[in-house]
């Protein structure tokens, strides 16, 4: 009924037998979202960059709400979630619902196995250091998926690298036959200060040496790991500022708002330098991690949103650029 790509975290469906014709897939995929279903799976199959995947995302997602006890609604979900970077935990819970929904299903080994890759990637050790980049996988190929604007500098030569670039080697080595979670654990491993990619753009490849560097404000973020177990583990209270990419933001052309997310992220270094140990800082990218905005029930347009947690618990959202009320919590986090 569907074809396993193996590797590339995609499974290709061959459910063309979403038709009519098919009372299994009729079965499997109710008619309510049967059309959702087949745009998302005909979007990502023919998808050439990030924009694509997002929207086959957004077509699952919905499929998923109006729809959530059906297994192949997840399958789907959880597999275009492994193609982003930054959202492997969400891929994770989507595939682990397909199996308890669908517990007889054909592929149930494959799709376990699938998991167990996955849950790897959750396995990497967080550090401070960022290359300002952001994968996806597409089409067999690990592609850069975002230049994340808050990495900036001219040493970084970070105009040589443009979204939709294939990664072709690391450290010289060719990795075109691994997958984003094994090319995201190799980055990770790299123990030097900095990093020699090879890409290649309209057929021509090309090197570009990035240093590991550090967020110009902010240094903690989520990355793959879980924010409730972050927020449960802790045993300081928690500031977590839920962000968007800055170049993501300037496309929209609301300067109020990009100007409020460096106020945001200047006032956090400064707290950061003022409560050593006191406090605890995660930034939130909501333009990687798809869900986890659903999840907190965190809304895009009311951002920028800074939440406070002591003990396991909410204490506390400030909504927009309210800077006496952000420093008020702070005040009592830290009292």
């Amino acid at each position: 009924m569907r074809a396993i790509r193996s590797g590339n975290g995609l499974l290709i469906a061959l459910i063309i037998c979403i038709a009519q014709t098919s009372l299994w897939a009729q079965k499997e995929i109710p008619a309510s979202i049967k059309d959702l279903v087949a745009k998302g799976i005909s979007v990502v199959d023919s998808a050439k960059g990030a924009n694509d995947v997002e929207q086959a995302l957004m077509l699952f997602k919905k499929a998923a709400k109006l729809e959530p006890s059906c297994p192949e609604v997840h399958f789907y979900l959880g597999e275009t979630l492994a193609m982003l970077q930054g959202n492997t935990r969400n891929a994770i819970t989507e595939l682990k619902k397909y199996l308890e929904l669908y517990p007889t299903a054909l592929d149930k080994d494959n799709v376990s196995a699938e998991v167990a890759r996955l849950e790897k990637t959750l396995q990497l050790k967080q550090t401070e250091r960022s290359l300002g980049l952001s994968f996806m996988s597409c089409k067999g190929a690990v592609l850069v998926r975002q230049v994340l604007g808050y990495y900036r500098g001219k040493e970084r030569n970070e105009e040589n690298i443009w979204v939709g670039d294939k990664l072709l080697k690391i450290q010289d080595k060719d990795v075109t036959e691994l997958n984003l979670q094994d090319v995201l654990m190799r980055i990770s491993d790299e123990k030097s200060d900095s990093i020699k990619l090879t890409l290649i753009r309209d057929k021509v490849p090309f090197d570009a040496v990035l240093p590991f560097s550090k967020s110009r404000f902010v240094t903690h973020e989520l990355g793959e790991r879980d924010l409730n177990a972050v927020i449960a583990e802790s045993k300081i209270p928690i500031v977590v500022l839920w962000n968007r990419d800055v170049k993501n933001l300037m496309k929209t052309g609301d300067k109020q708002k990009v100007m409020g997310y460096e106020i945001y992220h200047k006032i956090l270094s400064t707290v950061m330098q003022k409560y050593p140990g006191k406090l605890s800082f995660v930034v939130v990218n909501l333009d990687q991690d798809m869900m986890i905005g659903d999840e907190f029930t965190i809304a895009n347009d009311k951002l920028p949103i800074v939440s406070f947690y002591k003990d396991g618990k909410l204490t506390k959202h400030v909504v927009g650029f309210d800077m006496k009320e952000f420093d008020a919590e702070i005040t009592k986090l830290t009292e």
